[in-house]
C-alpha cells in the first residue's frame, strides 16, 4: 500500500486501507493517521469517522487498563 500511495498520492482509498491494516496490526497512531489523511479527502465517509473514532477509544482504553496493572 505504500508504494501505491507513492504512485497515487491522490488515491484516497489507499488510506482508508492502510488505515484498516495498521488497526488490525495494533498500530493505532498510524492507524489514525490514515484515517485522517483519508477523511482530508472524504470529510464525510461515515465509516472511516467510525474507524478512526473506534480505533482511538480502544487505544485510550487499552492505556487506561494497562495503567491498572502498574
Amino acid at each position: 500500500m505504500n508504494s501505491a500511495i507513492e504512485l497515487n498520492p491522490s488515491e484516497p482509498m489507499h488510506y482508508f486501507v492502510l488505515g484498516k491494516i495498521y488497526a488490525a496490526m495494533k498500530d493505532f497512531n498510524k492507524s489514525v493517521k490514515y484515517y485522517e489523511k483519508f477523511l482530508e479527502f472524504r470529510p464525510t465517509n461515515s465509516e472511516a469517522a467510525s474507524n478512526r473514532h473506534a480505533v482511538l477509544c480502544y487505544f485510550t482504553m487499552q492505556k487506561v487498563l494497562t495503567g491498572f496493572r502498574e
